[in-house]
């Protein structure tokens, strides 16, 4: 057993290596023929790694703030406290905070040098700058929840208001979609639609953005009172009876419909 007594001194991240400012505290650098490394960086808001790539890979993992990440050719993605991101041997990529929030992450890799500060980096050729501007994660509404009434329900501060999508307002469905993934990377988890809104088109587009796995990351809410068409029993049709557990809703909201309404818990 060895333990090595916290000595090392905190060290500013190269500039040939960041953008903004950066900060090392080295956790784990294994005497040979080791080469497991694990570096605890700090990024302040807005600071990022060059392009660069990891002969042998890089695991990071996120303990605080909000990050962004991106391998070459792919979208940026939002990585919140606990999320464990793999770089492939060799994949270019870049990695760094959110513009206005701090992001630190523990970063373990395999490095080619036993220095106890080496990242084991290669900075890509190219360009020291990442290609696309990251996407911005709006002050206090990243992380910051609110309970929904008594419902013990957690939502953000801000909701998305789904009525101009489609027909009544924007008819670009990619263009819609492209609006609520950045709600969603700005830290939105709440978003409003009615079956009203644009005869269901709004449920529609809504639908489209949270398809392939979108859906557990957010509180959905949605109306049914709104006229239908000539139905006079607005609660017999809902655009969501084609998604799962539409037809639930539509009995519940049928149920509820022929009772009379309590005080809501808000």
């Amino acid at each position: 057993m060895r333990i090595t007594r916290n000595s090392i001194e905190t060290v500013h991240g190269p500039r040939e290596w960041f953008t903004g400012d950066v900060y090392i505290d080295a956790v784990a650098a294994a005497p040979a023929p080791a080469r497991v490394q694990a570096n605890l960086v700090h990024f302040t808001p807005g600071a990022r790694t060059a392009w660069h790539t990891h002969p042998r890979g890089q695991t990071i993992y996120v303990t605080e703030g909000i990050g962004l990440c991106q391998r070459r050719g792919g979208p940026i993605e939002v990585i919140r406290p606990g999320d464990r991101v793999f770089f492939e041997p060799d994949e270019d990529h870049w990695h760094g905070a959110a513009p206005n929030r701090f992001m630190v992450r523990l970063a373990l890799m395999r490095s080619t040098t036993p220095t106890s500060l080496s990242t084991g980096a290669r900075r890509s050729p190219t360009t020291n700058t990442p290609r696309h501007q990251p996407p911005t994660t709006r002050e206090n509404t990243s992380l910051e929840l609110r309970q929904l009434g008594r419902t013990g329900v957690q939502v953000s501060k801000l909701c998305l208001g789904a009525m101009m999508f489609g027909g009544w307002g924007n008819k670009d469905h990619d263009d819609s979609v492209r609006i609520i993934h950045r709600a969603l990377d700005g830290g939105i988890n709440f978003i409003d639609t009615a079956d009203i809104y644009s005869q269901g088109e709004s449920e529609e587009i809504v639908g489209k953005a949270l398809a392939g796995g979108k859906r557990d990351q957010v509180v959905l809410a949605t109306k049914v009172w709104g006229p239908m068409g000539e139905d006079p029993q607005p609660a017999r049709r809902l655009a969501l009876l084609d998604h799962p557990g539409g037809r639930e809703l539509a009995a519940a909201a049928r149920h509820r419909l022929d009772r009379p309404l309590p005080d809501p818990p808000l």
